[in-house]
């Protein structure tokens, strides 16, 4: 092939990744609401490259595009995540989570499930579950800080929506302490500023199987600490 030939090709599939993270945004983001906002995301995407956080984002939106090639997006997900020896860090979590949910829309919920296992035990192995694991790895920004924390509890929420549709064991390992704040307000994770966690737990404890909470939750909030405690079967304790 053409030198011209070479450039036409890369061209066409950058402009198909642009076109898969953008459907992404428009249809998908808000129901899953874990990734950064648009103007954030591409700005980190070009600062800290992250390829198979990328390729996730593009096999999630390929599926709003018609003709957009789905299965090569997959199969790229699938040497970069269970295959090669992939990123240990947050940013793999977020892409298997997307690929979890991506292979569940499409009706492949054996491997949805295990890819959502592989999530979890990485999450639990980096310590996502711990409120300094968001701050230490934020790359600088408050707002894929928050990111990060929106991504343990996003765990919770398709592993109960799992649960729920096809009989799938909960995530709730019943010894797991977990001092992670739960979500912000979207308007505020959206500018980046007064990320101010107004609800946070502070310990599954496994001797009176209470969640202690403090302050008043937020909106967003409550809806996560609700999926928690139907996941878990525990009552609450607002201090």
């Amino acid at each position: 092939m053409s030198q011209n030939g070479n450039l036409a090709g890369q061209t066409s599939r950058t402009k198909l990744r642009l076109q898969c993270i953008e459907a992404f945004f428009q249809h998908f983001s808000s129901s899953h609401p874990f990734l950064p906002p648009r103007h954030e995301m591409l700005r980190l995407l070009k600062t800290y490259p992250m390829h198979h956080l990328e390729s996730a984002i593009c096999f999630v939106g390929s599926r709003y595009l018609p003709g957009a090639p789905s299965a090569s997006f997959a199969e790229e997900l699938n040497s970069l995540l269970l295959v090669s020896s992939f990123p240990r860090e947050g940013s793999t979590v977020q892409a298997l989570l997307l690929f979890a949910l991506g292979l569940d829309s499409d009706n492949d919920q054996k491997k949805a499930s295990d890819v959502l296992l592989k999530a979890e035990t990485l999450a639990l192995e980096l310590g996502m579950n711990h409120q300094e694991y968001a701050v230490i790895n934020s790359l600088g920004s408050s707002i894929y800080e928050e990111s990060l924390r929106r991504t343990w509890w996003e765990l919770y929420i398709v592993r109960i929506m799992m649960a729920g549709f096809h009989q799938r064991g909960t995530f709730c390992p019943k010894n797991i302490m977990s001092t992670v704040p739960l979500p912000c307000e979207e308007r505020e994770f959206a500018a980046g500023v007064s990320l101010i966690q107004i609800l946070w737990i502070t310990n599954v404890e496994s001797n009176d199987h209470s969640v202690s909470c403090h302050c008043i939750p937020s909106r967003n909030s409550r809806m996560y600490l609700l999926a928690v405690v139907i996941s878990t079967g525990r009552h609450t304790r607002t201090e």
